[in-house]
């Protein structure tokens, strides 16, 4: 895993992150997928900011294994989430 932050100037902020996973099939057989997040924030005032998250930005929407077992074959698909986007505006009293 591993997050990129980037700060252009007093008011914004930038985040990249990526997750990397990896799963088990069988003994030494393993498969490896990623998902890349994003933020950007930027702060309006002193009582005010706004935020855009990504998730899932590259819209990997599956997740397939294939396991061979002697004459047996078999495949899996398990959906993921798809790109997702949230607005968020924080307001301080």
């Amino acid at each position: 895993n591993a997050s990129l932050f980037l700060f252009v100037g007093e008011r914004s902020r930038s985040e990249l992150k990526y997750n990397h996973y990896i799963t088990e099939l069988s003994h030494s057989v393993f498969k490896r997928y990623g998902l890349l997040d994003a933020n950007v924030s930027y702060k309006i005032s002193d009582r005010c900011e706004a935020t855009l998250s990504v998730s899932n930005v590259l819209d990997t929407k599956s997740y397939s294994v294939k396991t061979d077992t002697g004459i047996n074959t078999s495949t899996s698909m398990l959906p993921l989430r798809g790109r997702e986007m949230l607005v968020t505006f924080k307001f301080g009293i």
